[in-house]
């Protein structure tokens, strides 16, 4: 077990976690830079035409699909992948989650978290929707929503002496997982809010403050857990 403030001690600086992140995963880089700039990063309404429109629609799920190969869940088809952006772009709580940051989103329901995950459920035909809703939700909200890994981001949680509990299939069916874990990257961001103000460099897979806690989580669970690439 370790403590975050060891995590925080640890930390090397962002762009080195943004390219170990993009040696892991070169093929997904171009279309994530993408989306993160030309949609995740727009106005709110920018994001609202672009959501409604079928080539961003397109691009997302090919990212969203392109993530989540070899992990066991299954896609929607794309008509009903653009159904759920439409009614996503549409939604009273678009607008809740479009306003906050990873420091000021909460448990609160009114913040859209939970209603956000309802819509997006029938994302993945499989009970286990977690990680596909978060990588999806990523790339709207950025400034807000961490991406989660099964692997990556359960070592972490289940290591970690603030989190600190197993995670279990029925987890990841579960809108308070994702509470859980966005409370625990809160608290890294907080700790590492020294190391962030610099801000994204734009460069492999350093696109947001977001980004930069993944790709810090992905280096120490291979490097610290004993899960070190040969």
């Amino acid at each position: 077990m370790f403590e975050l403030e060891e995590f925080i001690e640890w930390l090397p600086e962002r762009v080195i976690a943004g390219a170990y992140a993009n040696g892991k995963w070169p093929s997904g880089l171009r279309l994530h830079q993408e989306l993160i700039h030309d949609l995740g990063l727009q106005p709110a309404h920018v994001k609202v035409e672009r959501l409604v429109e079928r080539a961003y629609q397109e691009k997302l799920f090919s990212l969203v699909e392109f993530w989540m190969q070899g992990r066991g869940s299954r896609m929607c088809d794309k008509v009903t992948f653009r159904t759920i952006l439409e009614r996503l772009a549409h939604s009273g709580s678009f607008g809740c989650l479009d306003r906050v940051s990873l420091a000021t989103i909460d448990s609160d329901p009114t913040h859209g978290l939970e209603r956000v995950w309802d819509i997006l459920c029938p994302i993945v035909n499989t009970k286990s929707k977690l990680v596909a809703i978060s990588k999806c939700l990523h790339h709207v909200f950025p400034l807000s929503i961490v991406p989660i890994d099964r692997k990556y981001s359960q070592m972490f949680y289940e290591n970690c002496r603030t989190g600190g509990r197993k995670l279990y299939n029925k987890d990841f069916t579960s809108s308070k997982t994702l509470l859980e874990l966005t409370q625990i990257f809160q608290e890294v961001g907080r700790l590492a809010e020294s190391r962030l103000s610099s801000g994204p460099t734009g460069r492999y897979y350093d696109t947001s403050d977001t980004k930069a806690i993944d790709n810090w989580i992905v280096m120490w669970v291979d490097y610290k857990l004993g899960d070190a690439v040969k």
